[in-house]
């Protein structure tokens, strides 16, 4: 086939018929009444969420509670580091401070009380 592609002849428009029958339907006749359904009770749920509210606080009270009155503690605190004597590194100066976080625990024996430390970690540069 060579050369322009011959269009078949178009049709006019066919017009829309002037009165369209209604679908028929899917239920035969008029459709029944409707269910009266039960109406849900509220009170039980509103019931048990008031409940796990009242649980939830009780649990979390007691657990603050609990927590402060322990001999523990969690400071910040500030140390002055020196490098070591033969360091070949030299990069910090020579009265260089830096930060750490350390747990805290006080041990009392009738009037001695000793504050031992747990555990501490150094700060990095970054978290300041």
């Amino acid at each position: 086939m060579t050369g322009s592609y011959q269009y078949p002849e178009q049709t006019p428009p066919q017009p829309y018929p002037e009165q369209v029958s209604p679908a028929p339907s899917a239920y035969p006749g008029t459709l029944p009444p409707p269910v009266p359904y039960p109406t849900r009770r509220r009170w039980p749920k509103i019931l048990a969420a008031t409940l796990a509210v009242v649980v939830l606080a009780g649990v979390l009270t007691a657990v603050l509670v609990a927590g402060r009155r322990g001999p523990a503690a969690q400071v910040l605190f500030t140390m002055r580091v020196a490098p070591a004597s033969g360091s070949v590194r030299g990069q910090r100066p020579i009265s260089d401070e830096q930060q750490g976080v350390a747990q805290l625990l006080v041990k009392r024996d009738g009037n001695d009380e000793q504050v031992l430390v747990c555990s501490y970690v150094l700060r990095t540069g970054g978290q300041y």
